[in-house]
C-alpha cells in the first residue's frame, strides 16, 4: 500500500489507497436495489426552508446507515462533515458544497479519473483511494469511465437560512425487522422516521400554515368588494371583513 501526499496552498491531497471491502456491502446493495442516479443524505437544502434531514435519508434508513458506516471507517478524525452525496456517472456536486471535500470512487470500473485543473489539469485514480479537497474553489472534471462507477462525497452543507437540525440527532437502526431514522430530541421522546413516517410528511402547503400558528388563511378575491355610498368607511370595512369569514 503507497500513499502519494501533495500539499498547495489552498489544496490537500492525501490519496492512501484503501481496502475496497470497506465498499462491499454499500456496492452489493446498490446492485440489488433500485437508486437515483444522484443523491443526497444527510443534511439538505429544501428550497424555501432551512436545511433538514434529506428525505432520501429518511425513506432509505439502511442506505443512511451504510454511508455513514462508510464515513465513520474511513474519515479522518478531524473532518466534519454534515452531508453526503453518492451518485453515479458523472452528475455534478450540490452547489451548496462549500470547503473541504472528501472524494472517494467505486466499483468495477476503469478510466473515470478526476482532473483537477490546478495545478495543471493533473489527473488522479480515485478508485478507492481518497481525495480532500476544496472542490467549490478548484475546478474539476472526471474523465469517461468504463464500466459501473460510484462516487462518495462527504462535504458541510451551506447555507443561508440556519438548520433546523443536525445530523448527529439523527440515527438509523434496526428493530423488529425494519430500517427506520431514530430522531432524538433533548426532553422529548424519539421519533421513528421511515418512509411511511417522515420527517415532512405534511404537505408544503400545511407545512407554511403549522409554522404561520395562524390556520390557512382567507384568500381575497382579486376583484374585492365595492363600497357601498349609503355607508361610511369603517362601515363597509366592517362589512368586507364578514364577507371574508362567510367564504
Amino acid at each position: 500500500m503507497t500513499a502519494t501526499i501533495i500539499s498547495i496552498s489552498y489544496i490537500t491531497l492525501n490519496q492512501m489507497e484503501v481496502d475496497p471491502s470497506v465498499f462491499r456491502v454499500l456496492l452489493d446493495y446498490l446492485n440489488t436495489t433500485k437508486n437515483p442516479m444522484n443523491q443526497v443524505l444527510g443534511m439538505a437544502f429544501r428550497k424555501g426552508f432551512p436545511p433538514d434531514l434529506s428525505k432520501r435519508s429518511w425513506t432509505n434508513p439502511r442506505l443512511h446507515y451504510l454511508v455513514m458506516k462508510i464515513a465513520l471507517v474511513l474519515l479522518p478524525p478531524d473532518f466534519l462533515f454534515t452531508s453526503a452525496q453518492l451518485f453515479q456517472g458523472e452528475a455534478k456536486l450540490d452547489s451548496h458544497n462549500k470547503g473541504k471535500t472528501y472524494m472517494v470512487r467505486f466499483g468495477s470500473y476503469t478510466g473515470g479519473e478526476l482532473v483537477l485543473k490546478t495545478p495543471n489539469d493533473t489527473e488522479h485514480n480515485i478508485l478507492h483511494r481518497p481525495m480532500i479537497f476544496d472542490c467549490s474553489e478548484t475546478e474539476h472534471y472526471f474523465k469517461e469511465a468504463e464500466g459501473p462507477c460510484w462516487t462518495l462525497v462527504f462535504y458541510n452543507l451551506t447555507t443561508k437560512k440556519k438548520a433546523l437540525t443536525k445530523l448527529s440527532d439523527f440515527e438509523a437502526v434496526f428493530e423488529s425487522g425494519k430500517w427506520s431514522i431514530a430522531w432524538h430530541r433533548p426532553g422529548q421522546p424519539i421519533v421513528y422516521l421511515s418512509k411511511k413516517f417522515g420527517l415532512n410528511s405534511v404537505t408544503k402547503k400545511k407545512e407554511e400554515e403549522q409554522r404561520t400558528f395562524l390556520g390557512p388563511l382567507k384568500k381575497i378575491k382579486a376583484e374585492g368588494v365595492i363600497d357601498d355610498a349609503r355607508f361610511t368607511a369603517a362601515q363597509n370595512l366592517m362589512m368586507r371583513s364578514a364577507a371574508l369569514d362567510t367564504e
